[in-house]
């Protein structure tokens, strides 16, 4: 079996794209290229292939531009849009393949204008454009030319000569294909076949060359979001008719060894499989919803099915608390759990706030060994390559389902530690590592994976939940409780010693390395919380809205604004939502304003006119409290749940 080495699929990934006033002219600028010119009449949206262009002098650079791929094309109330790429960043290389991500995009009309609009339809339009460039450029989205990101390595390899004689686009993985429904059109013309790019959302990176006893490991970490019930933190939880659950997420960790040998790890995260939620009203952290569904157990059923059928054996972490708001959600889920009764599937709880108090994160490591044995059963993915011939010596015959919540800060420390975990075993069954030598015993290995995780766990944690991962702290470094600390000073992660076998100099370095890192990790956390909440509150719903324009699960209708009701209009007044900021303001304001001298009148008035109207914004705030969360209106969180969650 080959390498998944394709040199030229006959993807585009530079292009001129020439527009008038009738049409867009497409011309491939590869050297190699036949058969260059193609053309979209904006009146008809009619394709053609045209021999060359009009005379190119016609053209000026205002009707020019470089392009590096078509991501499809969608309609808005004018019209169809044509949406493609003009500015990408270079990722890095797997397998001589490179891997990009989109950095920016251009929106472009079919209609030369809009007079055919109503002026009311024209703002919603508007909106809708806002919509898409936010779903575009506020979600990282990746591509590769030669290189099938949809799918992991271990499919990649593991498929017959069918597969590969098909294009890119017609074996791309649909479950993490962002572009599938505005791409569907430009599909059905044989003309756009090189110009038809599958991009993920997620997170790609590449990290630089260890050097481990002589031989050279690279790491590529993908992580691909699903379209499927797809979402912001608080507009999507738990699942949809069809099993499919908020927040899923394929994570693979490939490892390349002096392209010799090849390493792939795959793990999941999804919200978890029930009919719940949690609705924005300001409070910090919303009360936990159950939502009657006659179809829930079939649902929860199919979402482990679905699992068995992609990934094989599922061993289901579940993270969150035993007590207290999520204590309900953990009963529930367990009585599913007990009552699906499939020998397929084991299910470990693990209450990580609890086991892990007081920074003890390094107490994940009971987890880590419960869950061993089904390790142990899994496997994971190995190939070994001799000149361009891969044998597979080994594929992964099941899978981790990980949640907590959100299924991103606990899932993320747990994850990252026990792709960690996978890795050493693999490297020390390849005689790579010795058995006395650990992953920290490489510095600059040790450090490519712990940064590349942690960069994984804020890209994720941005694109679901407003702001950065917490706890990353520990993932970056792996420092988080005393012996980790004693470590640092003492210049080994492998030393075993007592605090009475301490000198009082190096106590003393620890205690102050230990609480200045502690306050450190509490202010980061705090940040990142407020951040989220700010989010989750009052930009969220807007995001969700920009997401399902962009996935096809809301549809422009023409008639909006005239013969129907646009649901854009059914935003928050913006007089309701400026009481958050009034209060904010006021408060503030008070604040600096108890420190100033008592006897000057101007100043107690003052701070008397901050107080008063605090509370009016907080009396107002709490009685419409509803109103001023932005929340989503193209679709209603009852038909989210009822979605298949399939591609319209």
């Amino acid at each position: 079996m080959t390498m998944p080495h394709e040199p030229d699929m006959g993807l585009c990934d530079c292009a001129t794209l020439y527009s008038s006033d009738e049409s867009y002219w497409l011309v491939d600028n590869r050297q190699h290229a036949t058969d260059r010119c193609v053309c979209i009449d904006r009146a008809t949206g009619g394709v053609t292939f045209q021999e060359s262009l009009p005379n190119t002098d016609f053209f000026d650079s205002s009707h020019r531009q470089e392009i590096h791929g078509l991501l499809g094309v969608i309609d808005l109330l004018s019209g169809p849009h044509l949406v493609v790429i003009t500015e990408r960043r270079r990722i890095g290389k797997i397998y001589q393949h490179m891997l990009w991500e989109v950095t920016d995009t251009a929106i472009l009309p079919y209609a030369r204008h809009r007079r055919h609009l109503a002026d009311v339809q024209c703002r919603i339009e508007d909106r809708y454009l806002d919509m898409l460039s936010t779903a575009l450029n506020t979600h990282r989205m990746y591509l590769s030319y030669t290189y099938d990101i949809t799918h992991s390595l271990q499919n990649l390899l593991t498929n017959g000569d069918e597969f590969y004689a098909r294009t890119l686009y017609n074996r791309m993985e649909p479950r993490f294909c962002w572009n599938q429904y505005i791409l569907k059109g430009l599909a059905r013309h044989p003309e756009f076949s090189r110009y038809l790019l599958p991009v993920i959302c997620g997170f790609v990176a590449v990290s630089h060359s260890a050097n481990v006893n002589g031989r050279n490991l690279q790491f590529t970490l993908i992580s691909r979001r699903s379209v499927q019930r797809t979402g912001t933190r608080f507009n999507r939880r738990g699942i949809d008719r069809a099993g499919n659950v908020a927040n899923f997420v394929e994570t693979e960790q490939i490892t390349q060894i002096d392209n010799e040998y090849h390493l792939a790890f795959v793990q999941v995260r999804g919200s978890i499989p029930l009919f719940w939620g949690q609705t924005p009203t300001l409070r910090y952290k919303p009360p936990i919803e159950f939502y009657p569904d006659n179809t829930a157990s079939e649902a929860f059923r199919q979402h482990f099915q679905e699992l068995e059928q992609r990934y094989g054996q599922q061993a289901v972490i579940n993270l969150i608390n035993n007590k207290g708001h999520e204590g309900t959600l953990r009963e529930t889920f367990q009585t599913n759990m007990q009552a699906l009764r499939s020998d397929k599937v084991a299910y470990y709880e693990f209450d990580f706030h609890k086991e892990c108090s007081r920074m003890r994160w390094d107490r994940v490591r009971i987890l880590l060994d419960r869950v061993r044995p089904d390790y142990n059963a899994h496997g994971a993915f190995a190939a070994h390559r001799v000149n361009d011939v891969v044998e597979v010596k080994r594929t992964q015959q099941g899978v981790f389902r990980h949640n907590c919540i959100d299924c991103l800060d606990r899932t993320n420390v747990v994850q990252s530690m026990l792709a960690k975990d996978v890795l050493y075993e693999q490297l020390r069954m390849l005689g790579i590592l010795t058995p006395t030598e650990t992953l920290a015993s490489h510095q600059t290995l040790n450090h490519n994976l712990d940064n590349i995780w942690a960069d994984n766990a804020d890209m994720l944690a941005m694109q679901y939940g407003g702001s950065k991962a917490l706890k990353t702290d520990f993932t970056r470094t792996g420092h988080r409780t005393l012996r980790g600390m004693l470590a640092v000073v003492l210049g080994s992660q492998r030393i075993q010693c007592t605090p009475t076998a301490i000198l009082p100099f190096q106590r003393l370095c620890i205690a102050v390395l230990t609480y200045r890192d502690a306050m450190h990790s509490i202010s980061q956390d705090a940040r990142e919380s407020l951040l989220r909440y700010y989010k989750n509150n009052f930009t969220d719903g807007f995001k969700q809205d920009a997401l399902d324009l962009l996935l096809g699960n809301y549809r422009v209708h023409s008639t909006e604004g005239v013969a129907s009701i646009s649901p854009v209009s059914a935003y928050s007044s913006v007089h309701i939502r400026l009481v958050p900021l009034v209060l904010f303001l006021s408060c503030a304001c008070l604040v600096v304003l108890l420190g100033a001298a008592e006897e000057d009148p101007l100043l107690r008035v003052v701070r008397h006119m901050a107080f008063m109207t605090g509370c009016m914004a907080l009396l107002v705030a709490y009685f419409f409290r509803h109103r001023m969360v932005n929340l989503p209106t193209l679709l209603s969180p009852a038909q989210a749940r009822a979605r298949s969650g399939a591609i319209p």
